[in-house]
């Protein structure tokens, strides 16, 4: 039994940890981003297909870790050929995962290997790569995929 609690208070230091320094590098991300001038602020946030309500509305910096390529790459969807045939659904469901609040288990579960096993129980994106995995992106219109994912998101928060 101590060891069982050991294992979970080193997981949750790490897990404290983990979202500490997240939140630490979104705000020095953002306020980065709104010392630059307006012209070049735009330039950058519209290269990586962004407003800044979105930047400032995510969990996460801009820069950390793809989280969603990680779990389209462990269900076995390849990332660029999906982003290269379906770029707005992509960058969507981008959107739809930096503003997620589960990103702490995803980031568990991908790094564990079990996010396959899991991600229908929490990741608000669970519909689209229904979708992708059962070969229906072709047919799907990503609008209506992205709006369950949102409101999937914004119940869960």
């Amino acid at each position: 039994m101590i060891d069982h609690l050991g294992a979970q208070f080193t997981r949750f230091l790490r897990m404290s940890l983990l979202t500490f320094s997240d939140r630490r590098r979104r705000r020095a991300a953002i306020t980065e981003i709104q010392g630059l001038d307006r012209t070049t602020r735009n330039k950058i946030l519209t290269e990586s297909g962004l407003a800044f309500e979105d930047l400032r509305d995510a969990q996460v910096p801009l820069f950390s870790k793809d989280l969603l390529s990680v779990a389209m790459r462990s269900l076995g969807i390849s990332r660029d050929f999906f982003r290269t045939h379906h770029g707005a659904w992509y960058r969507d469901m981008q959107l739809t995962c930096m503003r997620c609040r589960h990103r702490m288990r995803c980031r568990e579960d991908t790094t564990s290997r079990e996010f396959a096993y899991h991600y229908q129980d929490y990741c608000v994106n669970s519909d689209s790569l229904a979708n992708i995995l059962s070969g229906q992106a072709e047919r799907t219109s990503h609008i209506g995929v992205n709006l369950k994912a949102t409101i999937r998101l914004l119940i869960r928060s």
